[in-house]
């Protein structure tokens, strides 16, 4: 793997734009401004689609924890904050959905690449994530969802 294919991990010293104002997902009536309304989208159908399968009897069903999905959230959410600060737009809107063990699987797929990030259903453990863009960069890894590390949605940017 080439080392220029790597994106440069930024380790953020203060908190995320979402953490500074405290949003979490229905915390109020209204998402903040600089939060993308597609993202808030997507959140809030992982969210119902954790409550359907809590109101079920199937045990079998493959289901993530709610403390997951808030890191999920939270972590995508500054994500697209920092992605808008730096280039102008949001960052692009995930699939969001369960993974092994409880953790929720955070899934980017495009034409020239996808990337997944698993974020686990404990919040001693690391992150994972994957990136491929079909042809000479691969990325993988773990990181602390809680630093951070912005190097990661950014390469998915420089795609």
């Amino acid at each position: 793997m080439s080392s220029a294919c790597l994106a440069r991990p930024y380790k953020n010293a203060g908190r995320s734009r979402c953490e500074a104002k405290g949003w979490e997902p229905h915390a109020g009536d209204e998402a903040p401004k600089d939060l993308d309304p597609a993202l808030c989208a997507e959140i809030e159908r992982a969210e119902a689609a954790l409550e359907r399968v809590e109101g079920a009897e199937e045990e079998d069903a493959l289901v993530y924890s709610k403390d997951a999905l808030r890191r999920a959230s939270t972590f995508l959410n500054a994500q697209s904050a920092h992605s808008r600060k730096m280039y102008g737009v949001f960052a692009p809107v995930p699939d969001i959905g369960g993974g092994p063990n409880g953790s929720v699987d955070l899934h980017w797929r495009r034409k020239d690449c996808e990337l997944l990030v698993n974020i686990p259903a404990s919040d001693k453990e690391l992150a994972a994530f994957y990136g491929d863009d079909y042809g000479t960069c691969k990325i993988k890894g773990s990181f602390d969802p809680t630093d951070f590390d912005f190097g990661i949605i950014m390469w998915l940017m420089k795609n």
